[in-house]
């Protein structure tokens, strides 16, 4: 009964025993007695727990793919971006969107992959392609006589 003790007509979530959750919300009446109303929100709970559960999979996933990604609304606001991205390729490439490989002037190289979203905006993912541009370049020296450096 603690929990009469706080009528303030705020709600308050419950577990009960039998795993089940109620909202229950309770005031006190003119005459001194209280009312109240309880409604079952174990499906809310349930769906707001898998929604959570599905974000941490979403953000550890964006983190541990070797790639930059940048997700963008069709507003051309940023709605996420993973490490990668912004260490390695920064937000200076934003408004490029017509080629498909990047040269930073450190050297390093990007292939780019720019997927629309059905409802708008789009993924893009840079893939570090340095190593395989600079094997390319060796060999297309090597094929016209040129000398390693």
């Amino acid at each position: 009964m603690d929990h009469h003790n706080n009528l303030t007509g705020v709600g308050v979530d419950q577990k009960m025993a039998d795993s089940r959750w109620m909202m229950v919300l309770e005031r006190r009446t003119r005459s001194g007695g209280i009312a109240g109303i309880r409604a079952d929100i174990t499906e809310l709970k349930e769906a707001e727990a898998l929604r959570l559960r599905q974000k941490e999979i979403i953000e550890a996933t964006l983190e541990n793919v070797e790639r930059g990604v940048i997700i963008v609304d069709d507003g051309g606001s940023i709605l996420a971006y993973n490490n990668f991205f912004e260490n390695k390729i920064g937000f200076g490439i934003g408004g490029y969107t017509n080629f498909e490989e990047w040269a930073t002037p450190d050297g390093s190289a990007y292939s780019i992959t720019h997927i629309p979203l059905d409802s708008g905006g789009y993924v893009r993912t840079y893939n570090d392609i340095t190593i395989r541009k600079k094997d390319e370049n060796e060999l297309r020296k090597n094929k016209t006589g040129g000398k390693f450096q």
